[in-house]
C-alpha cells in the first residue's frame, strides 16, 4: 500500500489540495525518484537551475514588461505534446512598492523550441531576493537541502500525524537563538489515493536539538 501511495503523489503533484495548517503532520523521508506515469508529472531529480534549464526560462520571460520572474528552484517536468516545466520563482510587479513573493509558475515549451508562462499561482510569502536582508534572513545560494534543515523539519514533524512534509528545497536561513529554516516542501495526507502539493513551510530548530514549524503558506490555485 505503501508504494502504491508514492506512485500516486509522484503521478499527481500539482493538485489543487494543500492543507491549510501544520498542526497535524509527519515527515516523510526521502524516496527514490519514482518513474513518470503516463501523462504525469516526474520530479525533478534536483532542484538546482541548470544552464539547459535557466535556457528555457529565459525563452519564457524575454520580453515581459512589467513583472520580474527570478527562478529559484526547478521542480518538476511533464511530457504532453511538448514538455511542462514547474518552477518555484521570486516574482515581482515593477513599480514604486515591489513586493516579491514566492510564486509556483509553469512554462509550456512546445515541439518547435518556443516557450510560454502558462499558469502562476502566488503566495502572499515575502521571497528572499538577496542575502543579509529581510530580519536577517540570508537566501540560500543553493536550493538543494542541507543535512541540517532536513533534520529539522523531520524533529518538527515526529509524532505528529495526519499529513507527510517532504523537503524539496532550500530557501534560506536566518541565525536567532537557534536557526530558522525556510523550505518549499510537498504536502500530502496520509490517506489512500491523496494528492500532493507544494507548501512553504518555516521550521524553527532550538539550540538543544528541539524543533518545531512555526509558519506555512500555501499557494492558491489561479482563477481565471
Amino acid at each position: 500500500m505503501k508504494k502504491m501511495l508514492l506512485v500516486v503523489l509522484s503521478s499527481l503533484l500539482i493538485s489543487a489540495l494543500c492543507l491549510t495548517g501544520a498542526a497535524a503532520c509527519s515527515c516523510k523521508k526521502d524516496d527514490p525518484q519514482e518513474p513518470a506515469l503516463s501523462g504525469g508529472w516526474t520530479r525533478a531529480s534536483s532542484p538546482v537551475i541548470t544552464s539547459d534549464i535557466q535556457a528555457v526560462f529565459d525563452k519564457a520571460v524575454a520580453g515581459k514588461v512589467g513583472v520580474s520572474y527570478i527562478p529559484v528552484a526547478y521542480l518538476a517536468s511533464q511530457v504532453v505534446a511538448g514538455t511542462n516545466h514547474l518552477f518555484l520563482c521570486s516574482v515581482e510587479r515593477i513599480g514604486k512598492d515591489p513586493d516579491a513573493t514566492y510564486a509556483l509558475v509553469t512554462l509550456y515549451e512546445d515541439l518547435q523550441g518556443s516557450v510560454s508562462i502558462t499558469d502562476v499561482r502566488k503566495s502572499e510569502f515575502a521571497a528572499l531576493v538577496s542575502s543579509g536582508l529581510d530580519g536577517g534572513w540570508t537566501a540560500s545560494e543553493s536550493p538543494v537541502l542541507t543535512t541540517d534543515a532536513t533534520k529539522a523539519l523531520s524533529k518538527a514533524t515526529e509524532g505528529l500525524v495526519g499529513a507527510s512534509y517532504a523537503p524539496v528545497a532550500l530557501l534560506g536561513t536566518q541565525v536567532v537563538a537557534g536557526i530558522n529554516y525556510l523550505m518549499l516542501c510537498e504536502v500530502a495526507p496520509v490517506v489512500p489515493n491523496a494528492t500532493a502539493d507544494y507548501m512553504i513551510v518555516r521550521v524553527y530548530a532550538d539550540l538543544s536539538g528541539k524543533a518545531e514549524i512555526t509558519d506555512t503558506c500555501e499557494f492558491p490555485p489561479t482563477i481565471d
